[in-house]
């Protein structure tokens, strides 16, 4: 909707993106090698550390983002219309 494509939207947007690339990413190895009871290679293990060390990064930013926009909409209502 056209309505809803604002920035604090996207920003939304993005975290739970990011999220949902933890989710994907971070839950299967964990469960498969509770499971399996060994560790994955360490190709697998680094590339896992990367994906969720981005991810994490990026949902940080954006929860950043999403807390120094509420504080502007409170703090200055008229002004963080036209942010």
């Amino acid at each position: 909707t056209r309505k809803l494509r604002r920035p604090k939207n996207y920003v939304v947007a993005n975290l739970c993106l990011t999220d949902l690339i933890m989710c994907i990413v971070y839950c299967p190895v964990i469960v498969i090698s509770s499971f399996s009871g060994r560790i994955p290679t360490d190709g697998a293990c680094t590339m896992e550390g990367f994906v969720v060390g981005m991810a994490s990064i990026a949902s940080v930013g954006s929860l950043v983002a999403i807390a120094v926009e509420r504080f502007f909409s409170i703090t200055q209502p008229m002004k963080s219309l036209t942010i």
